[in-house]
């Protein structure tokens, strides 16, 4: 069954779909409705082909085939029935989508990716000593990474430099899976907590307004 995981929590649904079927297994004729078709028959692709249906799939068992999801010119999913915010995620071998009432974001990775080459673009000083002095510098980096790139996805504001607007504190208690971030752009400062578990050798980190 690759359907792996839903749960609520904060007012808010994730689901999780393992990607280990092929396209031709993920599609049925009922799966998308006209404008979707059109949608994907627009994709070339063919891995984007798969996460759409996967991610079709995902939401058909989060919210009983009762919605309706478009996207913004950039590229941003809107649930425009049931009228909630919505983030999505894939990564090599998993899907992953948030239903919120509020703005949110999710990001998932696998634990395997080795983020140290990229870190120095994406991390502040202040990250680069915390998560350096962690019994698993490459995973909290990893960390780092997904919490950023979920609340980009809640923030949804341009311009944004992971490295100078976005900073993560130090884990305080790690058996939490909570953390804090602080998101400082223009004339905003603001106190952003997020979550984050792991499932099947992946990372999942998501965060609601």
């Amino acid at each position: 069954m690759p359907f792996l995981k839903q749960f609520s929590n904060t007012g808010s649904i994730i689901g999780l779909w393992w990607l280990n079927e092929t396209s031709e297994q993920l599609w049925t004729d009922d799966l998308l409705n006209p404008a979707e078709k059109k949608l994907y028959s627009g994709f070339v692709n063919e891995r984007r082909k798969y996460e759409f249906l996967a991610t079709r799939n995902l939401l058909n068992h989060l919210l009983d085939g009762d919605f309706l999801l478009e996207y913004e010119d950039a590229g941003r999913p809107i649930l425009i029935r049931p009228e909630s915010h919505i983030s999505i995620s894939h990564a090599m071998g998993m899907a992953a989508v948030i239903v919120s009432r509020t703005p949110t974001g999710i990001d998932v990775e696998p634990i395997s990716r080795n983020v140290e080459k990229a870190a120095s673009r994406f991390l502040s000083d202040s990250e680069k000593i915390w998560t350096e002095n962690t019994c698993n510098p490459n995973f909290y980096k990893l960390l780092c990474w997904c919490a950023k790139e979920a609340i980009f996805k809640m923030k949804r504001m341009a311009n944004v430099d992971f490295s100078k607007h976005i900073n993560i504190l130090p884990i305080v208690n790690i058996e939490k899976q909570t953390l804090k971030a602080i998101f400082t752009i223009e004339n905003l400062i603001e106190e952003i907590q997020f979550h984050y578990f792991t499932e099947k050798n992946h990372i999942i980190v998501w965060c609601v307004q």
